[in-house]
């Protein structure tokens, strides 16, 4: 006989791995609904306060530049 592994195709096992895998993909949209609902939420932040968002992205802009920015040369 050969020693080769098979996936276990009991109905109970094979109802847990079907459930396991609903709830990895529940999961998994619920992540992404969570993403596109903030994605969807800033236009909504800028349309209210234009000039507090436009600080942020404006300091941010400035601390992205610093942290990227190469340093002179110093010979």
């Amino acid at each position: 006989m050969s020693s080769r592994t098979t996936l276990s195709t009991h109905p109970d096992r094979v109802r847990a791995r079907l459930d396991a895998s609903r709830e990895e993909v529940a999961a998994s949209l619920l992540a992404i609904g969570e993403r596109l609902r903030w994605a969807g939420g800033w236009r909504h932040a800028v349309r209210r306060r234009p000039v507090v968002m436009l600080g942020v992205a404006f300091g941010l802009g400035f601390v992205v530049a610093k942290l990227t920015s190469r340093k002179g040369s110093e010979e």
